[in-house]
């Protein structure tokens, strides 16, 4: 398996929690919030990109996406647990990294 689309596995689970907090965010009434959290994480990205690509290519650029992923899933969730006054618990978390596991070892 390609090591980017490795990497990227993981990326795509952090966008996909994040766009699980959002929507429980903008259920809450909070709809400018997911855009307050994540716009600060933008300039993160591109500068991080500008630096790392240039030394390790395509990985680097695979690796900064899973961690701006990782970064906006995390603000996400911390939001929705304020706004909530509860969490989707580790459960979630647990079983969305096992699952991830589970893609990547069928697909390699």
């Amino acid at each position: 398996m390609d090591p980017n689309a490795a990497i990227l596995i993981f990326g795509a689970l952090g966008l996909t929690l994040t766009q699980i907090n959002a929507a429980g965010l903008i259920a809450a009434g909070r709809t400018r919030l997911p855009l307050a959290l994540l716009a600060p994480v933008i300039p993160m990205a591109i500068t991080a990109h500008s630096i790392l690509i240039p030394v390790y290519g395509a990985v680097g650029a695979a690796g900064v996406t899973a961690v701006v992923s990782a970064t906006t899933a995390t603000l996400t969730y911390l939001a929705v647990n304020h706004v909530w006054g509860a969490s989707h618990g580790a459960g979630l978390w647990v079983k969305s990294l096992i699952l991830t596991a589970v893609v990547f070892s069928l697909s390699a």
